[in-house]
């Protein structure tokens, strides 16, 4: 989708609401998650260059729309989801160009235990990721942490862990959500698999083909 597709949409939304005296809207998108570091490394490492040439056209295309974003109304604020910009400055240094007052940073857990449960166990956990969220702050982009509660590996304390570093870390926003495991995906086969609580309904789910 070219940029300035992308850019006029939020601007369509918000451009009412702005007009009847709303001042600040958030929208939350997806479509903007960035090309990580981390995600070039692991793709030099497999030596897998058509994937390395994907992610770097990708990451270009994201710099590309940034820029259109500073010729745009300024309307609103866009959240888009950022989950790996921490460790990139030069991405936040633009997105700030562009106008973007904050990230969604999908942080799901702050232990090790429960990034593993999520499959994300390459996020950071602990002061590592409390620096890291910080950085956004520091380059001028505001950032909306969402969390999970409801994890296999959850305790009693994961509770006041959580806040606490949601507190460390200076975030501006906090989201936290209730772990849902949906008919036909691992979560859920795994807690009938370990005979867990689950409600009836769910346990009675199933999607086309799945049996």
């Amino acid at each position: 989708m070219l940029p300035s597709v992308v850019i006029s949409e939020p601007v369509i939304i918000c451009r009412e609401p702005c007009a009847a005296g709303v001042r600040f809207i958030a929208l939350a998108d997806d479509n903007f998650y960035p090309v990580t570091f981390t995600d070039l490394r692991l793709a030099k490492e497999q030596n897998n260059l058509a994937r390395l040439e994907e992610l770097t056209a990708i990451r270009a295309e994201r710099f590309h729309l940034w820029r259109a974003g500073q010729a745009a109304e300024r309307h609103g604020v866009l959240y888009p989801d950022d989950d790996g910009g921490g460790e990139d400055v030069v991405f936040l240094d633009a997105m700030k160009k562009a106008n973007i007052k904050g990230a969604l940073v999908g942080i799901e857990a702050v232990t090790p235990e429960g990034l593993k449960a999520v499959y994300k166990d390459w996020n950071l956990s602990g002061d590592a990721l409390a620096k890291q969220l910080q950085t956004f702050k520091e380059h001028g982009v505001h950032v909306l942490g969402s969390f999970i509660f409801g994890l296999p590996t959850d305790k009693p304390s994961t509770f006041d862990a959580t806040v606490a570093m949601a507190q460390k870390a200076g975030i501006t926003f906090a989201q936290f959500v209730m772990m849902t495991p949906f008919p036909a995906r691992l979560i859920l086969g795994a807690g009938k698999r370990s005979r867990q609580r689950i409600p009836p309904w769910l346990a009675m789910c199933r999607l086309p083909g799945t049996g």
